[in-house]
């Protein structure tokens, strides 16, 4: 196994490591020796999970055994070679600083389990997979008793599974203790949720535990995000953090999840549930109390009942005043006005939560007391009395209040309360009484719900900081801007490393494609959403790319809604039904266990020897991140929008307008709500992208179907490897580009002339599309290569021009312009060799002209070929374009009028040639490219224009150098005889010289 010498510390790799690898791990140890945070980031694909984990175990190794040596010599721990943080308490013993040190753990923490699943996979692939490991998950992931796992929530299985355990009545915690104490517990290294589950089961053992009996001893513990930024949850598992190194994979989530766990709602009916049930209990205690009275020989005082009974009376006042405290805070909330708009609420302050719970007589002393209350009811057994106990069902309404009490008065958030907004709204009862509560507990006229968010991660993060923690390490594939991340998270990161992608450029395809192959704009704004024309023309593309990608593709959509819109739309064409002969179709399920099913299908189906599989799923969905889909998985990523977040949903619109206040300080800014608003949306793209990419001998195609990636603003957000390979595409040639990428790297794709069918099928136009086919695939490697070669030197449209013509010229005649070439005589050697028109089986609907039974009858074959004084000689190879022009050279020329039939052919030739070209500029410029152009174009035909500058001042205002130049060789064939000097010098400077 390859081993390198990174500051001073062996570190063993399971391969060769890149320059970029060694520069990873390099930052990371230097962070964990240093004891600061870092940033990094790395792209998907570079091996960043395996360097995280070989450089931070072996610092790991290699302090335990400078401790192990500072103890053989007798040398003080925390003195030599470690210094102890500022942040540390100065009353810690040294007897405490020695503990901590000596018991330095990892803890890694990503957003899901099936992540941490890869990264368990991934630790067994090096030298350190005998490291101690503890893997901790939820009793709703990990408990195998059928009494507890079909509760129907979390604070439900707890508090059952706790009693069980304390009464010892479930059968597989006994068990657990009974083998621990045999010694009998065998589990394989490094094992994850999945593992334990399989062991549990096997052994009749309690996973939960046994994952939590690993903790103790464990070197690294694995574990999602909440359970370090919870406090809730921190505090239940006993989670301590002191000399810990944290690292948090998939870091681009951490904002996200850092606000969540700061945030806290309750509505009138979790009140209603809590008032019933605390109610419940207070008449059982003082039935209680009562019997108890009655039972005795003789009337005792109430002072002498107390005296001998003192437990039940102090559990029987304490009750009492929690359901008072209840009932005035129902009441506060039941007087607040709101508007009569359901959807809508109103934004407070902090202070707001203060004043609420003031008019139900909770302050700070209040709140330690009902804290504690609240403790011992819950903690009640209710296997043991189940009257006096808290019912399983109703302990989380419960602990919502008790959560809502703690952000407002527990003094370490108190001073983060800045960062947080109240937002009060009416409840929707309906929805609450179709999603399973009973109906008893609503009783309050005016049902609300008051919620209390986080706006700003640096809070939570700031209070992890405060337990003492070694670092911090944050990694991701998709970190960048990250200038507005830092200032969120409000803790400095002084190291900082910003990868490149280990992939070639040729290794990736990216194209931007606007406009279907029916010429219909592609547009996923929320008000085009509804239009049936671009649903069905997005359907037809995207029947289109699922002809020539191989193997599996990814779709995404911006949301859920939109998906199914879709689809239900493309059932309606017949086109939903094209999709699946051409590739196995599967749609992303919300349901945690149908998704399981369906992604083991999915990868069944693509890597059997077949067509392969589609899957349809939405960004920030559970296919975009999180799942591994390598190599023939996701040979193709297609994008069919912009996933910006609801900016009408409440918390979205509360947290622009926060950023939107904060950003007019100096010492709170940290970016607009309109900057926050476009972050969002482009962090989810280049995430979903990122699954076409996941080594560094992987392959694939990237397609961006939406006009606003047209957009130089947009480019600047993709990930700086899509960014690189970035091109924008008109569809029928992005089509042959995409065709030709594959080509290079599974083979030649040939197309039968049999595989044009009318569009008709799918709707009323008449038009054309290509046909589903199964590709059939070229044996020949050299091919294969031959073919690769070619497609990596594409650099542009301008490029893929050459793929309408064929195989190159064999003979260069002579320099001449590009009039010159299409004046040449019909019979002439150069035609001998032409190449012939384009196949049936290549014309795209997108140009509905270009159909066989009108094509231009007269071709010509020249080769364009770069000018060395030009621009075009810094792209890399001979690249040679291929462009079909008429035999005749003007339109002034077609427009005669005349009565022989010679004559009228010619017009009638030339007038499909005007056709066809309008139809390319109108899909080729915008808006006002095309309109000065044309207005050129109508300028150079007036007998008294004696020149071309108008039309060439037109395309030079063209942005696109590739759409400049092929317009301009496109419009050669239109410029009179008295212009075409001027025109053939603009073609020189844009660097062209026709050889014929």
């Amino acid at each position: 196994m390859p081993s390198f010498d990174i500051e001073g510390i062996h570190v063993e790799f399971p391969y060769e490591a890149y320059d970029i690898q060694i520069s990873y791990m390099t930052h990371v140890i230097k962070s964990l020796k240093s004891r600061t945070n870092a940033l990094l980031e790395s792209p998907t694909g570079t091996g960043k999970t395996l360097c995280l984990l070989c450089a931070s175990l072996a610092w790991l190794e290699h302090e335990k055994a400078r401790q192990q040596l500072q103890r053989l010599t007798g040398a003080p721990l925390y003195s030599a070679g470690a210094e102890i943080p500022d942040s540390w308490p100065s009353q810690r013993s040294a007897a405490e600083l020695t503990k901590a040190l000596v018991e330095t753990k990892i803890i890694y923490a990503s957003r899901t389990h099936s992540q941490l699943a890869q990264v368990m996979q991934e630790l067994k692939k090096t030298r350190y997979r005998n490291v101690r490991v503890a893997t901790l998950g939820s009793r709703d992931q990990l408990c195998i008793n059928p009494q507890v796992s079909q509760l129907p929530n979390i604070a439900a299985k707890n508090k059952v599974c706790r009693d069980k355990v304390n009464t010892r009545s479930c059968k597989f915690y006994v068990q657990l203790e009974q083998q621990a104490k045999e010694s009998t517990l065998a589990v394989e290294p490094a094992a994850d949720i999945e593992d334990l589950l399989s062991f549990g089961k096997k052994n009749r053992v309690c996973p939960y535990y046994l994952a939590k009996s690993y903790e103790k001893s464990a070197e690294v513990i694995f574990m999602p995000y909440n359970y370090i930024f919870d406090p809730t949850v921190r505090r239940t598992i006993k989670l301590d953090l002191m000399n810990a190194v944290i690292i948090l994979d998939e870091g681009h989530n951490v904002g996200k999840v850092c606000e969540d766990s700061y945030s806290y709602e309750i509505s009138s009916t979790d009140l209603a549930t809590t008032i019933r049930e605390t109610g419940r209990i207070l008449n059982h205690l003082v039935k209680s109390n009562e019997m108890e009275t009655a039972s005795g020989s003789t009337v005792q005082s109430n002072v002498t009942r107390e005296l001998q009974n003192p437990e039940r009376s102090e559990k029987t006042r304490a009750v009492a005043t929690l359901k008072r405290t209840l009932l005035d805070f129902e009441a506060a909330l039941d007087e607040l006005s709101l508007p009569e708009d359901a959807s809508h609420g109103w934004v407070r302050p902090m202070t707001f939560m203060k004043e609420l719970f003031s008019a139900a007589k909770v302050n700070q002393v209040r709140f330690a007391e009902l804290s504690t209350s609240v403790s011992e009811l819950l903690a009640e057994n209710e296997n043991k009395d189940q009257f006096s106990a808290f019912s399983s069902h109703n302990a989380g309404s419960l602990q919502k209040f008790v959560d809502l009490m703690e952000v407002v008065f527990s003094k370490d958030v108190q001073k983060h309360h800045p960062y947080f907004r109240v937002y009060v709204r009416k409840e929707d009862v309906k929805k609450r009484l179709k999603d399973g509560w009973s109906g008893d507990g609503i009783t309050t006229k005016q049902n609300r719900v008051i919620s209390i968010w986080c706006m700003s991660p640096g809070c939570t993060i700031q209070t992890i900081m405060q337990s003492e923690i070694h670092s911090m390490i944050i990694t991701s594939g998709t970190l960048t801007p990250a200038e507005p991340l830092l200032k969120e998270l409000a803790v400095p990161f002084p190291i900082q490393l910003y990868n490149p992608h280990v992939i070639s450029g040729s290794q990736v395809w990216v194209g931007v494609i606007s406009k279907g192959p029916d010429g219909i704009q592609w547009n996923s704004q929320f008000k085009n959403r509804d239009s049936v024309d671009y649903k069905r023309s997005l359907g037809r593309g995207i029947l289109n790319f699922l002809e020539v990608i191989p193997d599996g593709v990814l779709i995404f959509f911006p949301s859920y809604r939109v998906m199914d819109d879709c689809i239900t739309c493309w059932k309606s064409f017949d086109l939903w039904e094209g999709m699946s002969k051409k590739k196995a179709c599967f749609v992303e399920p919300t349901n945690r266990n149908e998704f399981t099913t369906m992604l083991s299908a999915y990868f069944q189906a693509v890597r059997e020897n077949g067509p392969g599989a589609a899957f349809f799923g939405v960004c920030r969905g559970k296919i975009s991140e999180g799942v591994d889909f390598p190599d023939v998985c996701a040979r193709g990523v297609i994008l069919t929008g912009l996933p910006y977040p609801n900016r009408y949903e409440p918390r979205i619109r509360v947290k622009m307008e926060y950023l939107q206040q904060t950003y007019g300080n100096v010492t709170t800014r940290t970016l607009t709500g309109e900057e926050w608003y476009n972050r969002e949306a482009w962090s989810t793209v280049n995430q979903a992208l990122g699954r076409v990419i996941r080594h560094a001998k992987d392959f694939g195609a990237c397609l961006l179907c939406d006009m606003r990636f047209e957009n130089e603003s947009s480019k600047k957000q993709l990930s700086g490897w899509v960014r690189n390979s970035l091109r924008n595409y008109a569809f029928p040639v992005g089509k042959r580009a995409l065709a030709d990428f594959f080509r290079g790297h599974c083979g030649e794709l040939r197309l039968r002339s049999s595989d044009v069918i009318p569009l008709e099928n799918f709707g009323p136009e008449k038009k054309f599309v290509t046909a589903s086919v199964k590709p059939e695939r070229e044996t020949s490697m050299a091919a294969a290569c031959a073919v690769q070669k070619r497609c990596a030197a594409l650099q542009s449209d301008a490029h893929v021009l050459s793929l309408y013509s064929g195989a190159a010229v064999s003979k260069t005649k002579r320099n001449a312009s590009v009039f010159a070439a299409m004046d040449a005589s019909e019979d002439s050697a150069a035609l001998e060799n032409a190449v012939p028109a384009i196949a049936s089986a290549d014309i795209p609907s997108t140009f509905s002209s270009l159909a066989t039974q009108s094509m231009p009858v007269i071709r010509k074959k020249i080769v364009v070929k770069p000018n060395k004084s030009a621009e075009l000689n810094s792209q890399s190879g001979p690249a040679q374009r291929f462009v079909d022009l008429p035999r005749e050279s003007s339109v002034v020329a077609s427009a005669k009028s005349s009565n022989d039939p010679a004559e009228a052919g010619v017009k009638e030739r030339n007038t499909t040639q005007v056709s066809d070209t309008l139809s390319v500029l109108r899909t080729e410029l915008n808006h006002a490219d095309y309109a000065a152009v044309s207005r050129a174009l109508s300028i150079l035909r007036k007998p008294e224009c004696d020149g071309c500058a108008s039309l060439t001042e037109a395309l030079r205002r063209v942005e696109d150098s590739s759409k400049r130049r092929k317009i301009a060789l496109l419009l050669s064939r239109y410029i009179p005889v008295r212009s075409r000097q001027e025109y053939d010098r603009f073609l020189d400077g844009m660097g062209y010289v026709i050889t014929l």
